[in-house]
């Protein structure tokens, strides 16, 4: 349906019967059908220069990917389908759409993994069937062999495993979309986590989401309300931060600096990350100190302990986005760990956020007027408006502030994700659309509330401090540019 879709837009211009209604000038839609049900939404066949457009875009795009590269993956893609099939088919009465669906994103590889990982941490988008099938995608993805292991490290350090590590286990720790962690031990005696990219993942991200960022173009070309939630600009994150990944020498980079804000700002007693050991990492290895503990999804929700790692969680990442200059982008249940001493882990650095100086401005403005007592719902108006862009209609700041207070009035006090997306939902409605990096955030803000829900029901994410707008924050300069990889 996409293909035929595509060659609908990019074919080559030709007549068209009389029921298509052409633009009396300029180059609008050729055709433009309203959808039922919705004021304002059409399906339309863009005129022929946006058209030309959308064709260079998408063949621009499509140079990133190896010819060989998209053949193979097109050929892996239809033996994973098949492959998938296959298992329902033998044995149908112990297979259910989220196993099937599971076992298809794991068989598709890293992106799709990913894709599995947002399943996993959305409750409140998802049902429970399907949050609990996807866990297995938060470190279950399927491990490479140890001897691939064991040839990637070696290339990449140059040395043996032997020469380098005292011990090294053969069973991964935990696998991920586009690596695997190996328990380790130094010379020295020093316990680590040594992570490796799995061989081949570059040009498998790097076709699947060439592939999701051309449907996303597509899709807005098709159906021009959806540019209200900027599809395109998400897809072009999710390929560009996914890319961030492939490279661990700027993790390691990224891990420095997260420690020395978690120093800087009064956390490290709370809160830590793994240090790199730069002489055993490389662009495709990164061993770095080991933090012992479990998953903070995995604890007891009647532990009090469990409502203050959450309130940790939460705290540390709020003031890294004001404070720092990136928060973490992924910030999923595999990734954040209570450790055995009760301080809070957190892990992967691979997929990090930035914000341009008017975004960060109008995020602290945020956060300030929604901690106010009473809540300054105009001032939350003001921020919004400040970080997104008016589409088209007159922007009515009173209406759009009052649409806000009704709207949060009727969710749960602490219901951040429900919040989140009204504020979303509230936004479309009043014509204004928001960047890109208010759609990380809002990501971020659904893993987070999975840890409200599940182990801190009682806690109200918008009281105190937890959300990092003191009066300090509020003043504070905007983070520097973070430095480039190395």
């Amino acid at each position: 349906m996409l293909a035929a879709v595509a060659d609908a837009l990019v074919a080559p211009t030709r007549p068209r019967r009389s029921r298509v209604a052409r633009a009396a000038g300029g180059d609008g839609p050729l055709l433009s059908v309203p959808i039922p049900g919705s004021a304002s939404a059409t399906l339309q066949v863009p005129g022929f220069a946006a058209q030309r457009a959308l064709l260079e875009a998408l063949v621009e795009e499509s140079r990133d990917v190896p010819p060989l590269a998209a053949l193979r993956r097109s050929a892996a893609l239809n033996a994973a389908v098949a492959k998938t099939a296959a298992k329902v088919l033998r044995d149908p009465a112990a297979a259910s759409a989220p196993r099937a669906t599971r076992e298809l994103f794991e068989e598709l590889g890293a992106t799709f993994v990913k894709l599995g990982q947002l399943v996993a941490s959305s409750p409140t988008l998802f049902p429970e069937a399907w949050t609990t099938e996807f866990e297995k995608t938060l470190d279950g993805a399927p491990p490479i062999p140890y001897a691939t292991v064991k040839r990637v490290v070696e290339a990449s350090l140059g040395t043996k495993i032997a020469a380098a590590f005292a011990t090294f286990d053969e069973a991964p720790l935990a696998t991920a979309s586009v690596a695997q962690v190996h328990a380790a031990t130094l010379r020295n005696g020093d316990r680590v986590v040594v992570k490796v990219l799995k061989p081949g993942v570059r040009d498998t991200l790097t076709a699947d989401l060439v592939f999701l960022n051309g449907a996303a173009k597509i899709l807005e070309a098709v159906a021009p309300e959806t540019k209200r939630v900027s599809l395109a600009d998400v897809a072009a994150q999710l390929r560009d931060s996914t890319l961030q990944e492939l490279d661990l020498r700027e993790e390691a980079r990224r891990l420095r600096s997260f420690r020395g804000f978690l120093a800087s700002s009064g956390l490290e007693q709370a809160a830590t990350c793994p240090l790199p050991y730069e002489d055993l990492s490389s662009k495709e290895v990164l061993t770095m100190t080991r933090l012992d503990g479990s998953r903070l999804v995995d604890a007891d929700a009647s532990d009090p302990a469990s409502e203050a790692a959450v309130a940790t969680v939460i705290r540390t990442w709020a003031r890294s986005v004001v404070e720092h200059d990136f928060f973490h982008a992924d910030v999923h249940g595999g990734n954040v760990l209570l450790l055995r001493n009760g301080t809070v882990g957190i892990i992967d650095f691979g997929i990090v956020g930035t914000l341009p100086p008017a975004v960060y401005g109008a995020v602290v403005d945020l956060a300030v007027a929604f901690n106010a007592r009473p809540r300054d719902y105009g001032g939350i108006a003001d921020a919004l408006r400040g970080m997104g862009v008016v589409d088209g209609a007159k922007f009515d700041r009173e209406k759009f502030a009052g649409d806000l207070r009704r709207a949060f009035d009727a969710v749960e006090a602490n219901d951040a994700a429900a919040i989140v997306g009204d504020v979303i939902a509230v936004s479309e409605d009043n014509n204004l659309v928001l960047p890109r990096e208010f759609g990380l955030l809002t990501k971020q803000a659904v893993y987070l509330n999975r840890y409200v829900t599940t182990l801190a029901p009682d806690l109200d994410v918008f009281e105190g401090d937890l959300l990092g707008a003191g009066g300090a924050v509020a003043g504070a300069p905007a983070p520097a540019a973070p430095a480039a990889p190395e």
